[in-house]
């Protein structure tokens, strides 16, 4: 069921007409449902088509209850998990040492693949779900390398987009954390500075909104 109401006819009316002027049944937009034991989940989602979706439950003027339900509203979700807060961990090589650690922390329901930014100057090298390091091309300062783990949408490219495949020498970092669990491995950087660090990033996927 949604609710929206006001204390006054006016704040009712333009609230309502706020809700409406966001739901698309061709376009997506968010939905964000938040509690306190989870915080916020998202998922994409449109309007659904059937025309009996948004029909008011109650018959009573809304000039007087300052309040309407809707008590049949259904959206529609192409993607079929919802999206929950971003986990990040990053290291920067101020101690000037070469070597650090990413702490990989996947609350969602499903395995979550990596994504990775690594900034220049120098070449970094990540490890991977089978213990070795993978060599990732060198980088100037000012520019970084991408890395995206996503077993169907594997991705290297530099800051600005370009493809950098064909200098792995065949190599693909496969870097993939279980559902409800934490894993640490292990980051190396050579010919890096104080600036170099790199970052790793999480998007948990869950099964439900709540």
């Amino acid at each position: 069921k949604i609710q929206i109401s006001s204390d006054t006819p006016a704040g009712f009316y333009i609230r309502n007409a706020d809700w409406w002027k966001h739901q698309s049944v061709t376009e997506q937009g968010y939905l964000i449902v938040s509690t306190l034991l989870d915080g916020p989940r998202i998922a994409r989602v449109r309007l659904s088509p059937d025309e009996s979706v948004g029909e008011p439950e109650q018959a009573k003027d809304a000039s007087f209850t300052c309040a309407r339900d809707y008590n049949n509203f259904a959206w529609l979700a192409e993607d079929p998990y919802v999206r929950g807060l971003q986990e990040r961990w990053r290291w920067q090589n101020t101690p000037l040492g070469g070597a650090g650690k990413l702490i990989l922390n996947n609350p969602g329901d499903y395995v979550a693949y990596v994504e990775q930014v690594g900034t220049g100057p120098g070449r970094w090298k990540v490890q991977g779900d089978n213990g070795v390091l993978i060599t990732f091309p060198q980088i100037v300062a000012n520019d970084a390398v991408r890395i995206d783990t996503d077993r169907l949408r594997p991705a290297v490219t530099n800051a600005t987009g370009i493809n950098l495949w064909a200098q792995m020498g065949g190599q693909r970092l496969r870097l993939s954390v279980p559902p409800r669990t934490s894993k640490t491995i292990r980051v190396e950087l050579l010919g890096g500075n104080a600036s170099s660090a790199i970052v790793s990033v999480i998007r948990p996927r869950y099964a439900r909104l709540w």
